[in-house]
Formats: structure tokens, sequence, C-alpha cells
């Protein structure tokens, strides 16, 4: 496995993990609101 390839599939990783944190937040965000 080439080291190019691997970054490239750990930072696609990395992105998928953080755009789901930040669907989370937003939920989180939303019910503090509605309080």
């Amino acid at each position: 496995m080439n080291p190019i390839s691997h970054i490239t599939s750990l930072t696609l990783e990395l992105l998928a993990e953080v755009a789901i944190l930040e669907e989370e937040v937003v939920r989180l965000e939303e019910q503090v609101v509605a309080l």
C-alpha cells in the first residue's frame, strides 16, 4: 500500500468522523434551544 493512498483513506475516515460529530452537535444545540 503506497503512503499516498493510505493518507488519503485516513483523511477520508477523519472527515467522515467529523461530519458525524457535527451532526451530533447540531442535534444537541437544537435540543438545548428547545428547553
